[in-house]
């Protein structure tokens, strides 16, 4: 990608923005001699980190990338670092072109002249946040995303172990094809997690044949029936088939259904409702816990965010709604969520009919 570098630099200024442009960081320069510190450079790791294209972002002032900043901490240091002319290093949140966020840190810098005063700034911005931070969570989404399966196996393995001194006793069909279920499910979502930029990037390949959604929504969270504590309760067009890939479909199901046992572990019932037109179905995960504020909502599918409430049944969002966004969105389909405080939440998606 050629770097945006404007004509009015010298060749020795040219030569050092093309060093710039080989960084691994995303790099910006922002002229403070004019009004409303405009940014005159950004490399091509910064237009790859932002969405944007370089002609989008030259001239502009880099607060449009920051969106509604929630790390108002953050947002103080850089303007008090513009205002002033001193170096800082905050971490923020950022916004792409196409509304999706990403956290990094960015470290701003003067540049002086001669004489001392301060004619523009650097911004460097890093891919990720600190390695530490990074692996945190990696961990914590890893967990939320292995548990379904992992309690699904358990589960298994405890029934059978009720026939392991009494050979002659009738096992329940279906053990041992439910255990492979959920080995699979692991080996899929371990796949997942090595693979999701592959989610962002579109590049997931969909195996999509007709089938029964009803049946599906049925079959997936055996796991949760073995509890006994919660009933999966449909409603609506129970004889609805989708054209979809049934393998990842059942895998954004199970991820919905589960969250809201999880959000609402004192109700029974957990509600599905499928409705449809005439070219997508729509399904809905309802739950009765205590909802999502409305300014977390927008933020629920964004990858290894945690919803900021006081409950701690939230912390588990992450990595598991985004990924359903993923495939809902890479089947042609739209995913949603409808939340009250106090009412509980519905999440929903379409799928196209044919």
């Amino acid at each position: 990608m050629k770097n945006a570098i404007p004509n009015q630099f010298n060749d020795h200024t040219r030569q050092l923005l093309e060093a710039l442009g080989n960084s691994i960081n995303g790099i910006i320069i922002i002229d403070h001699q004019l009004p409303d510190d405009p940014i005159i450079y950004c490399n091509p790791v910064f237009t790859e980190m932002t969405g944007y294209k370089a002609e989008e972002i030259l001239g502009r002032n880099c607060r449009f990338l920051q969106g509604e900043l929630r790390e108002q901490e953050g947002r103080f240091k850089i303007l008090e670092a513009l205002q002033q002319g001193k170096e800082c290093t905050v971490e923020l949140l950022n916004f792409r072109k196409d509304g999706s966020s990403f956290q990094n840190e960015i470290f701003i810098s003067p540049i002086r002249n001669n004489e001392g005063q301060v004619t523009h700034f650097i911004g460097i911005q890093n891919k990720s946040l600190s390695f530490q931070k990074q692996k945190d969570d990696f961990i914590n989404s890893a967990s939320h995303e292995l548990k379904t399966p992992v309690t699904s196996l358990k589960a298994v393995l405890q029934l059978l172990r009720q026939f392991e001194n009494d050979p002659d006793k009738q096992m329940p069909p279906g053990l041992i094809s439910q255990a492979n279920k959920s080995v699979e499910k692991v080996e899929s979502l371990i796949e997942d997690l090595l693979n999701t930029a592959k989610y962002r990037d579109g590049q997931l390949q969909l195996d999509k044949s007709k089938f029964d959604l009803a049946k599906l929504i049925h079959d997936c969270c055996p796991h949760i029936r073995f509890e006994g504590k919660y009933n999966i309760v449909m409603q609506g067009d129970v004889q609805l088939e989708v054209y979809a890939d049934p393998k990842r479909i059942n895998q954004v199901i199970e991820n919905l259904i589960s969250n809201a046992r999880k959000f609402a572990p004192a109700a029974q019932n957990i509600k599905v409702s499928l409705t449809h037109n005439a070219e997508f179905a729509r399904v809905f995960v309802m739950d009765q816990g205590p909802g999502i504020p409305k300014d977390e909502q927008q933020h629920v599918f964004e990858r290894y965010y945690k919803a900021n409430v006081s409950s701690q049944q939230f912390g588990g969002m992450g990595l598991g709604l985004f990924i359903s966004r993923e495939i809902i969105l890479l089947h042609g389909g739209e995913i949603g969520v409808e939340s009250e405080p106090g009412l509980g939440t519905s999440f929903w998606f379409t799928l196209p009919i044919n």
